[in-house]
């Protein structure tokens, strides 16, 4: 699967490999709750509060700042079925959020929570309910748990 990450926020300096690293195991991770799901390529944009204010107003017509986007693209007949994806992810709501716990849980590691959460949504997972909230939660604290992908998760900003 081929990886881009394209850095659009100035908030801080991001590890890119590391990025890049996390996300094809995450989506190792997450290929498993659909096996047959085959990806080609995957965008990761991180953005700022403006960015993804705007990348939300766009997409969805609501100016908010949020924490991830994921958008999932089906298979284009003749690409060989291959899916592609794009997630965008809020690196000053990561650094703020964790600055604001006090429980340990750095900036990187909510970094990586969201990069978690939306290769979750890449596999249609939903969490428009506390039921599919909790579940997704469990599932993407349990990938973080793995103790490869928690150390490079500790190493992302």
């Amino acid at each position: 699967m081929k990886i881009e990450i394209n850095n659009r926020q100035k908030t801080c300096r991001p590890k890119i490999a590391n990025i890049k690293k996390l996300i094809r195991k995450l989506m190792t991770m997450a290929t498993m709750l659909d096996p047959e799901s085959l990806w080609g390529e995957l965008s990761v944009v991180l953005a700022d509060d403006d960015g993804i204010k705007e990348i939300k107003a766009q997409l969805f017509d609501m100016r908010e700042v949020t924490d991830v986007i994921s958008l999932r693209y089906e298979m284009i007949p003749g690409d060989k079925g291959l899916l592609t994806g794009e997630i965008f992810v809020n690196v000053q709501r990561a650094l703020q959020h964790s600055s604001e716990t006090h429980t340990g849980w750095n900036a990187s590691k909510e970094l990586a929570l969201y990069l978690a959460h939306g290769c979750d949504h890449l596999m249609n997972s939903t969490d428009y309910d506390r039921k599919g909230y909790m579940r997704m939660r469990r599932r993407e604290l349990n990938w973080l748990s793995e103790q490869e992908i928690a150390e490079l998760s500790a190493r992302l900003i």
